[in-house]
């Protein structure tokens, strides 16, 4: 139980990181040619015009499947009568099944630019897994703070 806590703790930890990393890292582009950031993260999908805006699009979808171990504990006692008399005893024992699932990793990072294809802002949305490909190539952007 307790490196059960440790491993979601970490996760939670990573998970802000990756979105804090996203983040950071799109506002280190602000100003700049979008070339500059395809250069980095890869071509993007497609390219939007929402309420008058253009929006550079990346997205990432997929479906992972693990196998998660799931363990039944049993136990109990048992009575036998008969001819020959009576006995009695207990038992206990486990069984593991191993349950597959599905989980979908998915990201979508959007790019607002002005009419000279420079970075005006940034929106995204998705979960760790999808996000994390994003994080890692924009993380030797990220600002330092300010003092």
């Amino acid at each position: 139980m307790k490196l059960f806590r440790i491993l979601s703790a970490l996760v939670l930890i990573s998970a802000c990181t990756t979105f804090e990393d996203i983040d950071g890292g799109l506002d280190a582009f602000r100003g700049k040619p979008i070339d500059d950031l395809i250069s980095i993260i890869g071509f993007p999908d497609g390219e939007r015009s929402v309420a008058g805006k253009r929006l550079v699009v990346w997205s990432s979808s997929q479906n992972v499947t693990t196998v998660t171990p799931v363990t039944t504990y049993s136990s109990g006692t048992a009575n036998a009568y008969g001819y020959g008399g009576y006995g009695y005893g207990s038992y206990s024992g486990t069984s593991t099944t191993y349950v597959p699932q599905t989980v979908n990793y998915n990201c979508t990072v959007m790019v607002e630019i002005d009419r000279n294809n420079r970075i005006l802002g940034h929106d995204f949305e998705g979960n760790i897994g999808g996000c994390e490909k994003y994080a890692a190539a924009l993380r030797p952007y990220l600002q330092e703070p300010q003092s």
